[in-house]
């Protein structure tokens, strides 16, 4: 079964309120960092090229400012993207036995490395 894609203005919506929960520092009462507007804007670009059939990752604000997209389909089958004020993606995945992890900047594209990692959690999740 495949998983269920999104629409742009779901993913747009979702990262708006991650955002937005997260604007100001301190805002888990546990003295996070807040999320500084270039990564927000890093953040919208890495969702324009997120694969169409991709389904709609959770999206959340991480304690140290980053944003975090995060596809979880059960045991085994997880890959996150994390993405830092400067553009760093930060990506860790777990596909049955094959882990992969990295950090790399975005300028304007995907890296294979997390291109890869989309085909194989899509394969994983669509046997």
């Amino acid at each position: 079964m495949a998983p269920i894609t999104f629409t742009p203005e779901e993913g747009k919506a979702a990262l708006e309120s991650a955002y937005l929960a997260a604007r100001d520092d301190n805002w888990d009462g546990a003295g996070s960092k807040r999320v500084e507007h270039s990564t927000y804007g890093y953040a919208q670009q890495f969702l324009q090229f997120i694969p169409n059939n991709m389904a709609l990752p959770d999206i959340v604000a991480d304690p140290d400012g980053e944003i975090l997209f995060e596809w979880d389909y059960g045991p085994r089958q997880v890959f996150s993207v994390s993405i830092g004020r400067d553009g760093m993606l930060s990506y860790a995945g777990l596909f049955d036995r094959n882990k992969v992890h990295g950090r790399v900047p975005f300028v304007g594209a995907l890296p294979s490395d997390i291109l890869n990692s989309f085909e194989l959690l899509s394969k994983h999740v669509g046997s």
